[in-house]
């Protein structure tokens, strides 16, 4: 007998051997992003990294921020990008679809809520996009690329 399928995206995985169970996994369970709490645990393993590796410096040390350029964290979460933007010389805005996550990032000056895939800003106004930890959350990841590329200021750069 076949598992239902839960709504929203999800994947069956075959059978183990001999059991006769299916496994079913969902990618992004309702109300996984009412709130900041899951995201957070998340981040807490960061953490215990051995060699400890301060992910957040390095990812925006790789995008290489010059002073004054404008930066989009899209997908922001819980803010943890942007609180670092901040001690930097950028001006830095997030968008998150998810009301819960904007309010735990509700210390950061510039908030969006918006789905990324359909960015409520005009083109050309930000010189680079972060999309950190984030693209594997939509089903098409074609769409937010395009959105994200149409706010970029020509000869800006993408980060993912």
């Amino acid at each position: 007998m076949a598992l239902p399928r839960p709504p929203g995206r999800a994947r069956s995985l075959p059978a183990a051997s001999g059991s006769g169970h299916g496994v079913v996994v969902a990618s992004n369970p309702a109300g996984q992003y009412a709130d900041d709490r899951n995201l957070r645990a998340r981040q807490r393993l960061w953490r215990y990294q051995d060699p400890c590796l301060d992910i957040v410096a390095w990812v925006l040390d790789l995008a290489g921020l010059a002073p004054g350029l404008q930066v989009l964290d899209a997908g922001c979460g819980n803010g943890e990008y942007l609180s670092a933007l901040a001690r930097r010389p950028v001006r830095a805005a997030g968008c998150d679809r998810s009301m819960g996550m904007l309010q735990a990032a509700a210390g950061c000056p510039a908030l969006l809520n918006a789905d990324v895939a359909a960015l409520p800003v005009r083109d050309g106004v930000f010189d680079v996009v972060l999309a950190v930890h984030m693209l594997y959350h939509v089903p098409d990841r074609k769409q937010p690329s395009v959105s994200c590329a149409a706010s970029w200021r020509q000869g800006a750069c993408a980060s993912r």
